[in-house]
């Protein structure tokens, strides 16, 4: 994940559009680029407001998913709209992270939020991983495919990257600024990178008085 790697990855768009027999078309890159930033621009908004507690956890989950889903500009309309109209109470109702692959399960947020805590953080690919910073836009190809390249490869760690030591970094600075107080991990059987480091990242937090509950799923399902 060095300057090395980022060059590596940059060149490796080039070589697959060439396996593809296609051609980067500058303009349409930079637009993409730039409508790809109004996005994660809407859906920070959105989050912010869900951390704040002024957005439900439910209501966030979906148009999260909406958001990856729906075609950008849908998106973007559909993520300023709701944001425009949500404004609720934030209430004080203690804090749990949880921590997944893709994402995690709709039906665990709402049943945790039933027993009396709020959602506040979520570790999984399109949760507090998934990258909401926006993306220089550069003035060649060259130039945008590395930006891409360095973003996604500076996005936080996950289990896949092997990289324990920051991934417990990602975790307790998570916990402090979101106020936590205990972890709900929730995993496909058979996952080996997110079990294997389980037992270290759990150990640690204990340690620091978080208490942490496993759960392994068997399917993939929302």
């Amino acid at each position: 994940k060095d300057e090395a790697g980022a060059r590596r990855l940059a060149h490796l768009f080039r070589a697959l559009a060439d396996q593809l027999g296609r051609e980067f078309n500058p303009d349409a890159l930079e637009e993409a680029i730039v409508l790809g930033n109004e996005l994660r621009r809407a859906v920070k908004e959105a989050r912010d407001l869900w951390v704040s507690g002024l957005m439900d956890s439910l209501s966030f989950w979906d148009l999260r998913v909406k958001a990856l889903t729906y075609s950008p500009p849908e998106a973007i309309s559909l993520l300023r709209g709701a944001c425009a109209e949500s404004r609720r109470s934030p209430g004080s109702k203690p804090g749990i992270m949880l921590s997944g692959g893709v994402t995690v399960k709709r039906a665990l947020v709402e049943l945790v939020e039933g027993e009396g805590f709020r959602v506040v953080a979520e570790d999984s690919d399109i949760g507090d991983r998934f990258l909401l910073e926006e993306i220089p836009v550069g003035r060649s190809v060259e130039e945008n495919l590395l930006n891409l390249a360095r973003a996604y490869l500076g996005r936080p760690p996950s289990p896949r990257d092997l990289d324990p030591e920051r991934r417990l970094q990602f975790y307790r600075g998570l916990i402090e600024a979101r106020k936590a107080v205990g972890v709900i991990f929730s995993y496909y059987k058979f996952c080996d990178p997110a079990l294997a480091e389980y037992p270290f990242i759990a150990s640690h937090l204990k340690g620091r008085g978080i208490p942490c509950l496993l759960l392994e799923e068997e399917d993939e399902s929302l």
